[in-house]
């Protein structure tokens, strides 16, 4: 298993399908990515903010209204 340094922006996208255990790695899929979300997104070291192969169209979008600065804060930058 991946493990992550900071927050991943995923935790606060409305289109993550959280399977409700409480558990932060269960948190793997989203309507983007029904067969996993990528590890490049997951580790922040991609911008699901912009397009991505296979995203289906679907990008990040906050579940909750987020400043910029708290964005760039749950992507690690």
């Amino acid at each position: 298993m991946t493990t992550y340094a900071h927050p991943f922006l995923c935790l606060m996208c409305q289109h993550v399908l959280d399977d409700h255990s409480g558990i932060v790695s269960s948190i793997t899929i989203c309507k983007a990515f029904p067969e996993g979300i990528p590890d490049s997104i997951l580790g922040n070291t991609a911008d699901h903010q912009q397009p991505f192969p296979g995203g289906q169209g679907i990008q990040f979008e906050p579940k909750y209204e987020m400043t910029d600065a708290e964005i760039a804060r749950w992507a690690g930058r």
